[in-house]
């Protein structure tokens, strides 16, 4: 805080959080020039632009003009908070946004696999399928399609991987020559499969 400038901030941006790393937001009420003004109790609540975020559930009331909150960003990107009066005792006080803050993926460790018909949902971790909008389409025996494996964090954003960093695949019914062909372990990104299911239908 810089109590009597212009914006009542010192200059410099916002650190840089991690995706799944809490982290304190502080919440000051304030004059006109932004000095805290510490009578005030009424209540507050934030919520943040990540719509994947663990933001504090409800209001709270301030302590000598300021409020402490913890928030967690699941979704890697840029995103803002913003404060709100959610007392409905007078007077009313001015809604504020943050600057924006920058939200890296954390470290990774696991693999997601999207096949036709799946795209990646970064951040999502409470649908039924976690990390990705699911919808996967038929596909025909014998036919080439396209497989893509993400290395993530824990919150399925996309971590840069090491340059060739390597991948096996299995599945649930035996390759045919394609596996020989393609080796067991293949470079992480895109690729394209050939799947033989020796003329037997069915969900494999």
């Amino acid at each position: 805080a810089d109590p009597g400038s212009s914006s009542g901030k010192t200059t410099g941006l916002p650190f840089e959080q991690s995706s799944g790393s809490p982290f304190a937001v502080i919440v000051q009420c304030t004059d006109e020039y932004w000095n805290k003004v510490t009578t005030v109790n009424q209540q507050v609540t934030i919520e943040t632009s990540d719509v994947n975020d663990t933001s504090p559930a409800g209001s709270a009331a301030f302590v000598a003009g300021e409020k402490i909150f913890n928030v967690t960003s699941t979704t890697a990107g840029t995103w803002t908070i913003t404060a709100d009066d959610t007392d409905i005792t007078a007077p009313t006080y001015t809604t504020h946004i943050s600057s924006d803050i920058i939200v890296r993926p954390g470290s990774a460790v696991k693999l997601q696999l999207l096949i036709p018909g799946e795209t990646a949902d970064p951040g999502n971790t409470s649908s039924a399928t976690p990390g990705k909008i699911s919808n996967p389409l038929t596909q025909t025996n014998g036919t080439q399609f396209v497989v893509t494996v993400n290395l993530t964090d824990d919150n399925w954003n996309k971590v840069q991987q090491i340059p060739r960093y390597y991948v096996g695949f299995r599945s649930t019914r035996p390759w045919d020559y394609e596996e020989e062909r393609l080796g067991p372990y293949k470079e992480i990104g895109e690729m394209k499969l050939v799947e033989y299911f020796k003329d037997r239908k069915g969900v494999h």
